[in-house]
């Protein structure tokens, strides 16, 4: 396409394209919907059963604590499953734009690599790796 614009005389234009393009590209991998979508199916999926199960209930199984119980439970695993999947979306773009701006490597190389890392990360990475202490009881 750039080609193009330059072989019609419009090469003014080439830097906008090539801006237009990082931006749709940076919005594809923000949104992450590859990954995130399947979990919201899943998710959509698991509150239509449970509504149907739900309403298939007399109002007596309704005022039971097991009934009850069933349902914010399981709806809680719907939204977590949904959540997740958000989470990690993210976390795969931040860790695709931390490899890109570190030669390549992943946040675990990032850090531990002497005079590339920066503080944070590897404060991070040390307490992650600290054992913790035994909780009294």
């Amino acid at each position: 396409a750039n080609a193009a614009l330059v072989a019609f005389g419009v090469a003014v234009w080439v830097p906008a394209l090539l801006a237009a393009t990082a931006a749709l590209e940076y919005h594809v991998a923000y949104t992450a919907l590859g990954e995130r979508l399947p979990a919201v199916n899943a998710a959509t999926s698991a509150i239509t059963r449970l509504l149907l199960w739900w309403d298939g209930l007399s109002t007596i199984q309704r005022r039971k604590p097991a009934c009850k119980e069933r349902l914010v439970m399981s709806m809680e695993a719907a939204v977590m499953l949904k959540q997740r999947a958000y989470i990690d979306g993210a976390l795969a773009v931040l860790d695709t734009s931390h490899a890109t701006h570190h030669g390549g490597q992943d946040l675990g190389e990032a850090a531990a690599a002497p005079g590339r890392s920066d503080p944070k990360a590897a404060r991070r990475a040390k307490a992650r790796s600290a054992p913790r202490p035994a909780k009294a009881v």
